[in-house]
This record gives structure tokens, sequence and C-alpha cells, in this order.
């Protein structure tokens, strides 16, 4: 009897593999297919495809529009589906408890995947737990949803990325295993458990190091846990790789999180001979570097003290552009404005304070400069620039914004 004592687990989330394991043991009895040999890709296609299909029979039309979706690829569509279909039985073959023709069964001029067979996927176990955690409470909807986080190990069939209907079914998946992190995460907070949540966040991330929802959420549960400095340096990491790589900054919520991590940093009691010792021992090699939102807040603090007269301060931009008859290029872009950042504050003085504003852009605040003699630091900034780097193929752009912010 098919399936007595074993059954077929699939897995599609991070790369496709089917496997018979013994049952209740979950021990394997077989190789796990496709393996590392080399197999044909339109017969795994044909595999997947028949697995996969949200009806239990494919007509002949449909697989050959799909394995063959320009027309005169073949000669003979038809026969070459059979010849297909007959290659994909004997790797199926290779399962050792089941015969391929066992698997795909053939009707009139249909095909299918005989779902008698006992199989457990990944991709369908995910998405009815996740159903089924739409109508639970707090107590029995955690487990489901971090069944359902376990199970998604990357995106749904990567292989097939460039397939219409993989890539329609990896956006479903994937937005739904984002929206069940960010759903777990909510219990744990009400729960009070933050190392569950750091835990939950350090994975999700490395799937998707872009969602804003997680970055908050860990930085929160560091700060929660007294990792203070992990907090704050895990902010710093992300809204430089915003910056680099999506030219954007944190979102507010974000920002808001940070900011709870400084105003609560510092609730010990110190003598004054601490506080003074302290404030020595940071010390500080040329300009000063900080995020966008802290040189927001120092361009207000300066622009008072110049209202006040007596102090004269200078705002200016820095934009790293192609040089003449070179061609924009990210990934030269990227590699190149760390060491701009490096050329500034070494080119700077002292209390002169820089941040990155864009992928390409630096904003610059020149203390004690006048609109006079303003043009100087700029122009230094751009000899040490064009030392450092003399064949890379950009300038940079200096231009003053204002005098006496």
């Amino acid at each position: 009897m098919l399936g007595e004592n074993w059954y077929l687990r699939v897995s599609s989330f991070g790369g496709f593999s089917i496997c018979p394991l013994s049952y209740p043991e979950k021990s394997p009895i077989g190789p796990a297919l496709p393996g590392k040999k080399n197999s044909s890709r339109k017969v795994w296609y044909l595999i997947k495809y028949l697995l996969f299909s949200k009806t239990k029979t494919v007509t002949v039309g449909e697989l050959i529009d799909h394995i063959w979706p320009q027309e005169g690829s073949v000669s003979d569509p038809v026969n070459s589906l059979r010849l297909l279909v007959h290659r994909a039985r004997l790797e199926l073959d290779g399962l050792g408890c089941v015969k391929g023709s066992d698997l795909i069964k053939s009707g009139d001029r249909t095909y299918s995947w005989n779902h008698a067979v006992p199989t457990k996927i990944d991709a369908e176990i995910f998405n009815r737990c996740y159903l089924d955690s739409r109508e639970a409470g707090d107590a029995s909807r955690l487990p489901l949803l971090m069944r359902a986080i376990r199970l998604y190990r990357g995106p749904f069939l990567p292989e097939d990325a460039p397939v219409p209907w993989a890539t329609m079914m990896d956006t479903y998946y994937h937005s739904k295993y984002m929206a069940m992190c960010l759903e777990a995460v909510a219990i744990y907070q009400r729960l009070g458990r933050p190392w569950d949540i750091l835990d939950l966040c350090e994975n999700a991330l490395i799937l998707d190091p872009y969602e804003d929802g997680l970055h908050t959420a860990m930085i929160r549960a560091l700060a929660e846990v007294g990792a203070v400095k992990e907090a704050k340096k895990h902010y710093l990491k992300t809204a430089e790789m915003y910056r680099n790589n999506l030219d954007v900054s944190p979102s507010p919520e974000m920002d808001k999180a940070y900011k709870a991590v400084l105003k609560n940093e510092n609730t010990r009691s110190a003598d004054a001979a601490s506080i003074q010792n302290d404030l020595n021992q940071a010390s500080a090699n040329g300009a000063f570097y900080c995020e966008y939102d802290a040189f927001k807040r120092l361009y207000l603090l300066k622009r008072e003290e110049c209202s006040r007269g007596g102090i004269q301060a200078q705002l200016s931009l820095i934009t790293l552009v192609p040089a003449a008859g070179h061609r924009p290029c990210a990934e030269r872009q990227k590699k190149i404005m760390p060491q701009v950042k490096e050329i500034i504050a070494s080119s700077l003085r002292k209390g002169d304070i820089f941040s990155r504003y864009s992928a390409a852009q630096y904003v610059l605040l020149l203390q004690f400069t006048s609109a006079e003699n303003g043009i100087l630091p700029l122009n230094r900034i751009q000899r040490n620039f064009q030392k450092r780097l003399p064949k890379s193929g950009y300038l940079l752009q200096c231009k003053i914004l204002t005098s006496n912010p």
C-alpha cells in the first residue's frame, strides 16, 4: 500500500527538494532529489509545476505553454511533453520507495500529481498555519505563527524566480512571512519576552534586511535587555545601510526607538570627577561625523548661536559626481562614499560637523568660517580626494549653501 509507513517531504523555501521519510520516525529512507547530479531543468520544472498546481489536473496545452512559452521552440510539443514526463518519472524512481509512474498520473490529455501518495509540502503547511492563526487567540496563535516562521527558510523556489507563477507565489509567501514575524513580535512584546524578539528579528532580517518594523523591534529589545551600546550600534548601522543602498532615511518609528535609547542611556549617578574623566577620554580626530537627525539638531543649535552675533558658520554640500566621460556606477559609488567620509573627516578641523545626506552627498557645518574663506576647506577636500582616488572616475562637487545659518 502506498505510503503505509513513509511519506514524501517537499521543501520549497530556499530551494526545492523532495525526500522520502519513515513514519513516525521521520528518518530518511531514500535520497533527497534532485541531488547534486546534473538533471534537466525542464524535467524538474514539470515536477514542480504539477506539485504546486492549484488544480488537481493540468492539461497538455497548459504544460506546453509553460514549459515552451516561445511558439515554435519545439517542432512537436505534444511528443516532447510525453518524453519529458517519461524522463520525470525516471528521475522520481530515484526516491526508491515509490515509482515515478505512481507519482505522475496521466489522463485524457492531462497530467497530475498523485495526491493519494502522502506528501507534506512546507508551503502548504506554512499557509495552513497562517490561516489557522487568523482565528486563534494570542495563546494558541503564537505557536502557529512560530511554526510557519520556522518553515520559511528563504524565497519560494528561488531557482524558478524569473517564472511569473513562481514569482507571484514567492511574493505571497514572503509578505505573509513578514506579517507573521511582526505579529509574533507584538505578542512577545505583550508577554515581556525580549530575548525571543531578538532571536526572531536576527533570523528574519537575514532574509529581509530592509524591514523597518523588525529593526525597530530589535533596537527596543536590545535596550530592554540592557544592551544599550548594541542598540545604538544597530540603529547607526541600519541607517547607514538605508542611505547607502536605498538613499532613504530610517522611518520615524525607528528614529523614535533610537531617541528613547539615547534618552535612557545614562541613568546612573556619578560624581563630578568621574564625569570629567569620562568626557576627557572622549577624543576625536578631525571633524565630527554624526547621523543626519543629530546633524539637524546641531544645526539648529548653531543657528541660534549665530543669531546672537559674534559667531560665524557655513553650511556646505559635497556631491560625488562622475567625471567627464564616465558613466554613473552604483556599485562604484557605494565603495567610494566611505572613503569620501574619511577624507572629509581628516581634511577639516575639530569642531566642524558633517553627516551623510544621501547616497552620494555629505552635508557640512563649518564653524568659525566666513563667506570669504569658506571655500578653502572645500578646496582642501577636493585636493585630498584627487590625491587618494586619482583614477576613481568621480569628482567632488562642492557648494556653499549658506553663511551664518
